[in-house]
Parts: structure tokens; C-alpha cells; sequence
């Protein structure tokens, strides 16, 4: 069964739960090497698989944010941080995205991917906040707690992790809980164990990587002082528990670093407030909010409200008006790539696609390997009717960027309008497989092949050989 928004919540409640405060035996209260023992049960190559299947599972609920700013954001914070973690095999690679939820929450799973929601990103009051908490995460994965947890879990508890998953996946997570419940404080201790060990190697990455240290406490005490005005705490502190002394132990471990004042980056105060508006629930009161904030300079970060508000008018479809707010802006701002690349979507909205052209190509040679500028282009030459500058812009990405969804949504256009029905089914098939649904991703190669009246062999070989990896793909999700 497809997941669906309302399953995800309850898929990524077991994932954390199961994976990140399942028990061990007490000999393991030590984090032993893990020598052959783990990697016997889960090697490296399943846990990839494992982790990509769980990614594609998680993109088919629609919840996966499509901002490419705020993914380039997270992504470009992560690749601060990646250079301090110690990894234990070369070929996992760590992968950050962004989940569109106001829960406060982020979650570390197999494959070495990184879940942050963008409510943990407008919760947080620094950019060491963030980073501290992304830095947990990392922690969690250099130590391998996941599959230290999966493999020691087979002999402690009677449910796998196929069936655990496959309980949330239909949306009953009633089916897991009575059979963790009397786990409950084993698990307890255990999450104690390795919370501890990530907030201690959390705190040196992110201290090695210049932030401030006292991020990571200062974020917990604002989650606990949330949780005490709360009828439920954030959803963080469920799978990462706030154990009595856990603020004051991460605060005093962080006193034993020097003290590094690190002031927010332009790029946090802008998606922070560019999540203050894709949050709103009522968007012109918001409008009205920054015009008095503004009128009476009554704000924190003028630059940030600025912003806010030029972006806030063009959610609200009132394009002219945002187009004269975030003008003066990209005049002052020339090189930042935020207000730069919301300038040329605001200028696309307004019928302005040459001038959105003119801003991206400036902005291409600031930033070259932009996935935002990259993109926004290829879409922009879809809108001007020029596909095969946009087939060429796409297929740069490629060399460069692993595809997600939005690329082949990009792809399908460009090849659509150059009458390429073949292309525009395979691009269909990788969408499909990217968001969890290899039964529709097949049916789409299978069009491709009918439709190749010509018999081209190469398009037939191609078309055969990817069908192919694909049932293989197929027939291994459903072992898990």
C-alpha cells in the first residue's frame, strides 16, 4: 500500500522509535567495536538499499519540501558540518532534505539521510542551533547507532523491522506500540547511552566546524521550555528524550570549548523567513504584520522582514507589488543568492520572463553549481518556449547533481515539447521511481516500448535494460 500524507507521520514515528531507541544487551553499554558482528546481519550495500527505498517511500507522501532554496540552504549547512564526521565506510554518503511540516523534528535513517523539518528550521534561534541539531543527527550515523539498534534488536524483541514498517506503512502504528510497551524502559536507558554519545560527538563537529558549541543546549532548553506550555512536547524529544540532565550536561561539556560568538549567515535569516511565510495560515494578516513592522522599524532583522514581506505579496498573487518590494532589494543585494533567485521567480510570475532570464544568468556565474539557479533556469526556458536550451541546461544538471523529482517534472516538459513521447515516458519512470512507485515507474518504460515503432535497438536496449533494473529493484523492496 502507498503511504500517504496521513501515513507518514506514523511511518516516521516508527522509524525514529524503532531505530533510534530500540535496545541492547548491557554488555553493549560501552559502544564496542562493531567489527563483523552488525555488518554480518545489515552490510553496507542492503543498508544503502534500505536507506534509498525509505527515501523514495517518504517522497511518495508529498511531504518532501519542494523549496529549492530551503533544500539548498540545509544542504549547504550540512556540507559545513559533513567535513568534521567521522564516517566508517566511504561509500555512504550523507544526504540532507527538507520535510514541509511546522513539527519540530529532525531524524537520522540507513543510507546516511538526514530528515529536517521546517519547523525544527523556524524553531531554532541561531544558525548553531540548527547546525547543533543537524550535527546530533550526524552523530547518530558516524556511530552507526542505527544498525548497532536493527541487528541487536533481532534477538531482543519478536517484531522485525519489515513488519514494524509495514504496520505503519497502512497506517496502524497500534500494531507496534503494545509490543514495544514493555521494552519501554530498556529502551529508555539505551536512548540515554547513545543520545549521550551523540550530543558529545555532535558538539565536537560542530565546534570543529566554528559554530557556536552552546547551540546544541540552548536548542533543547528552548524545546523543554516549549514542552512545559505544551499539551505535547515537540515532536524532537520523542525520539530524542530530554533526560533530567541532559541540558545541564551538553551546557557544561560546551564550556569546555572556547567561547565562539558566530553571528547568523544572511542566507538562515532568509529561510527562516521564507518559512514564516510558506507557514502562514492566514497570509494578508501576515502582509499587514510586516507593513507595520516596517512602517514603524519595529523589527529584529530589517533586511529578513524586507524580504518576508516582498515574498509574503507574491504567495498572496499580488505580483506588482511584490515585484517593486523585492527590487530595491536585489538592487542593494546584487550577489545574494536568495533574494536573487526569489527576484527572478517573482519577475516569472509577473510576465517578466526575459528579465527573470537576464537575473539567472548573472546569477549562474556567481554560482555555477546552484541546483535553485540550475533549475529555475531549465523552467524558465520551458516558459520561453525554448526546450532544447532547457534539455541542455538539464542535462548539465545531471553531470553535477543527482536528479530528484523536480528535475524529471522539468525534463518530461522539455521532451513533451520537442515531441520526444518516448522521452517523456522514461522521464515519467524515473519520477515514479524516485517517489516510491516502481509498479507505475514499469508500466511507463512499458509505453515507451510499444510507442518505439521504428524498432530503434538502442532505444529498445536501453528501454529493456532499465526495465529490468527495475523488477530487480522490485523484488528486493519486497524482501525488506
Amino acid at each position: 500500500m502507498k503511504l500517504t500524507k496521513k501515513s507518514f507521520k506514523p511511518l516516521v514515528q516508527a522509524i525514529c522509535f524503532i531505530l533510534m531507541l530500540q535496545s541492547i544487551s548491557p554488555t553493549h553499554a560501552h559502544l564496542p567495536d562493531l567489527g563483523n558482528e552488525h555488518r554480518e546481519a545489515v552490510s553496507v550495500d542492503d543498508e544503502k538499499f534500505i536507506g534509498a527505498t525509505w527515501m523514495r517511500e517518504i517522497r511518495g507522501t508529498g511531504m518532501v519540501s519542494q523549496d529549492l532554496l530551503v533544500n539548498e540552504y540545509i544542504k549547504h549547512l550540512g556540507n559545513k558540518l559533513i567535513p568534521y564526521v567521522d564516517m566508517p565506510y566511504n561509500d555512504i554518503k550523507i544526504k540532507f532534505f527538507v520535510i514541509n511540516d511546522k513539527t519540530i523534528n529532525a531524524f537520522a535513517f540507513f543510507g546516511g539521510h538526514v530528515a529536517v523539518f521546517t519547523g525544527l528550521i523556524y524553531a531554532s534561534e541561531s544558525e548553531s542551533e540548527l547546525a547543533g541539531a543537524m550535527a546530533h543527527e550526524l552523530a547518530h550515523i558516524s556511530q552507526e547507532h542505527i544498525l548497532q539498534q536493527i541487528t541487536d534488536n533481532k534477538r531482543m524483541m519478536p517484531i522485525t523491522l519489515g513488519g514494524a514498517l509495514a504496520a505503519a506503512i497502512i497506517g496502524m502504528p497500534e500494531l507496534i506500540v503494545p509490543v514495544l510497551a514493555g521494552y519501554g524502559q530498556h529502551q529508555l536507558n539505551f536512548s540515554r547511552q547513545h543520545e549521550q554519545e551523540a550530543d558529545r560527538i555532535g558538539m565536537q563537529i560542530l565546534a570543529k566546524a566554528k559554530f557556536d558549541p552552546h547551540g546544541l543546549p540552548n536548542m533543547f532548553e528552548r524545546m523543554s521550555n516549549s514542552s512545559r506550555f505544551d499539551n505535547k512536547p515537540p515532536e524532537y524529544l520523542l525520539t530524542h528524550p530530554l533526560y533530567d540532565t541532559r541540558i545541564s550536561d551538553t551546557r557544561s561539556r560546551a564550556e569546555t570549548y572556547v567561547y565562539r560568538q558566530r553571528p547568523n549567515s544572511q542566507m538562515y535569516n532568509l529561510v527562516r523567513a521564507r518559512i514564516e511565510v510558506k507557514s502562514a495560515s492566514n497570509i494578508l494578516e501576515l502582509i499587514k504584520n510586516y507593513e507595520q513592522k516596517l512602517q514603524t522599524k519595529r523589527v529584529v532583522n530589517e533586511l529578513a522582514t524586507r524580504y518576508a514581506y516582498a515574498y509574503a505579496l507574491a504567495e498572496a498573487d499580488k505580483h506588482q507589488a511584490a515585484y517593486n518590494a523585492i527590487l530595491p532589494l536585489a538592487n542593494e543585494h546584487p550577489e545574494d543568492l536568495i533574494i536573487q533567485v526569489t527576484a527572478a521567480e517573482i519577475e516569472r510570475s509577473n510576465h517578466m520572463p526575459q528579465a527573470a532570464k537576464i537575473r539567472l544568468e548573472k546569477l549562474a556565474k556567481l554560482y555555477p553549481d546552484s541546483v535553485s539557479v540550475i533549475l529555475h533556469y531549465a523552467d524558465l526556458m520551458i516558459v520561453l518556449k525554448q526546450p532544447k536550451l532547457a534539455l541542455k541546461t538539464l542535462q548539465h544538471f545531471k553531470t553535477i547533481h543527482e536528479p530528484e523529482p523536480v528535475y524529471y517534472e522539468l525534463l518530461r516538459h522539455a521532451e513533451g515539447m520537442l515531441g520526444n513521447q518516448i522521452g517523456v515516458f522514461e522521464a515519467n519512470a524515473e519520477w515514479y521511481m524516485l517517489n516510491g512507485d516502481t509498479e507505475n515507474a514499469m508500466k511507463q518504460l512499458k509505453m515507451a516500448l510499444d510507442l518505439n515503432a521504428k524498432k530503434d535497438e538502442r532505444i529498445k536496449a536501453r528501454l529493456e535494460t532499465r526495465l529490468e533494473q527495475m523488477a530487480a529493484l522490485l523484488e528486493r523492496e519486497k524482501k525488506i
